[in-house]
């Protein structure tokens, strides 16, 4: 047998978010067919505050404002590179892309 190794958090978290948003809608079809029955409205509920609870979760997890910063700087640093690249310098030639002009 091979050595096991764990799931990235990340992937249980997704799969988490999965199960509670398919209770979720088994909730909301059981709250469309009996809409006055307190017990789907309190079985919807519950479930919704599941399903919302892993997506917040989740999301923590993966922290978006650091993704998202981070790929920024990632656009920022490309475009700076291209135009260092792609304007002349004074003496009118252009700096090649590898490293040192001369």
């Amino acid at each position: 047998m091979g050595v096991r190794h764990p799931l990235p958090r990340q992937l249980v978290l997704s799969a988490a978010v999965h199960a509670r948003t398919s209770e979720l809608h088994r909730a909301l079809g059981d709250l469309v067919v009996q809409p006055l029955d307190a017990d789907a409205l309190t079985r919807f509920t519950t479930a919704q505050r599941a399903a919302l609870a892993a997506r917040e979760e989740l999301c923590a997890e993966l922290d978006f404002e650091r993704l998202f910063a981070d790929a920024a700087d990632d656009v920022a640093y490309g475009l700076a590179d291209d135009a260092r690249v792609q304007s002349p310098d004074r003496d009118g030639s252009r700096p090649d892309a590898g490293g040192d002009a001369g």
